[in-house]
């Protein structure tokens, strides 16, 4: 494993109209660090992780890896993806069909010529950690798709590279083997540690595995900073909106209050802590409270009435779709099934209702600068 420095990468698409995939990028991986890059499809992510690769050559920029530059820009250095000392686990497990596991996992070995960890038992050692040892003989298309997705792992790990990279490796799981490959990847990393950087459009994912994680937007970093950092403390509406804050207000002051599409914010002696005429409140769903009327607002508690326009059944949670009154906008609350007081069959289409949220659940953001505030 090895310290990674990105310096400077930026990297261009011809088209028209031309687009910069990756711009400026600076970003340094601790050795033995698995960081997260998260964000939306065309953010740069994936572009990221194969100029690390050596699959594309960016327009500038350096890129170190351990005590080794394997692309600089101003020097002309450009190191070929199989010289890279590499390992990358793909969407696609991209094993060879003609192979057993054995040979599959063994492959990087023998491209490399190592053929002393060969003879070592490296491929059945790290088999056994990802729990795949048993089907050594087996051939790929007698694997499911968790078993297809450890053998891949395996591969990428048992070179012992200085960088392991993943490019969205459990979006092709279902749900159940998606979680369970996940926790066996965060365990393997904790008891036999590599540098790894991991690309993902999922925030459970990237708050689970990363020991930081970096929210990308057109090419460029937005947040960096380990996972409860992120989660609660995000530095702008699109972070927010991204690590799971989906529920977006719009506020204008009036007066010595707020309004939110023309209805006055309900504030109950609470001070929404934004200075400039206008800004946003983002909520998790779970964080939204419904109630009878705005004379149930708790005193933490700020309220806007609506109309229930959905209800769908959710295990644990209600799903309640309302709309505010007077206007168009939706919110969506996450009402838990645990609570008493005939909660399953309250809320029904067409019912009067008051969103009610505590002051500190929100995060609050100027509307123009889209940046956080201080709550």
């Amino acid at each position: 494993m090895a310290y990674v420095s990105i310096e400077g990468l930026t990297k261009n698409f011809k088209g028209n109209p031309p687009t910069t995939a990756v711009d400026d990028l600076h970003l340094e991986i601790e050795e033995g660090e698995f960081l997260v890059l998260l964000g939306p499809s065309g953010c740069g992510k994936t572009t990221t992780l194969r100029c690390l690769a050596g699959l594309e050559r960016p327009a500038e920029g350096r890129i170190v890896a351990g005590s080794s530059t394997v692309y600089d820009s101003a020097r002309r250095v450009d190191v070929a993806p199989d010289k890279r000392s590499i390992g990358m686990v793909f969407q696609s497990y991209a094993l060879w069909p003609h192979m057993t596991v054995r040979k599959n996992i063994r492959y990087p070995l023998a491209a490399r010529h190592l053929r002393d960890k060969i003879k070592d038992g490296s491929v059945e050692r790290i088999a056994e950690a990802v729990h795949c040892g048993g089907l050594l003989d087996r051939y790929p298309a007698q694997l499911s798709g968790g078993q297809q997705q450890r053998v891949a792992l395996a591969r990428g790990l048992v070179s012992e590279p200085d960088l392991v990279l993943f490019d969205e490796p459990l979006s092709n799981l279902d749900a159940r083997l998606r979680q369970q490959v996940r926790a066996e990847l965060h365990e393997l990393h904790r008891t036999r540690p590599f540098t790894a950087v991991f690309v993902t459009h999922d925030q459970s994912e990237a708050l689970s595995l990363g020991q930081r994680m970096a929210i990308m937007r057109t090419g460029t970093i937005e947040q960096i900073g380990n996972p409860r950092e992120v989660f609660e403390h995000p530095v702008s509406d699109y972070v927010a909106e991204f690590i799971g804050m989906s529920e977006r207000l719009e506020l204008t002051r009036n007066g010595d209050g707020w309004s939110c599409d023309g209805q006055a914010l309900e504030a109950n002696g609470n001070h929404v802590p934004i200075s400039a005429p206008a800004g946003v409140v983002r909520l998790r769903p779970d964080d939204l409270r419904l109630v009878e009327d705005l004379s149930l607002l708790r005193d933490n508690e700020l309220g806007l009435e609506a109309t229930v326009m959905d209800v769908s059944y959710g295990g644990r949670h209600l799903d309640v779709s309302v709309q505010l009154t007077g206007s168009d906008t939706r919110v969506n609350a996450q009402v838990s099934t645990k609570s008493s007081g005939g909660q399953l069959d309250r809320w029904a289409t067409g019912e009067r209702t008051v969103i009610a949220f505590e002051l500190r659940n929100a995060r609050y953001f100027e509307l123009e600068s889209s940046l956080a505030v201080a709550a």
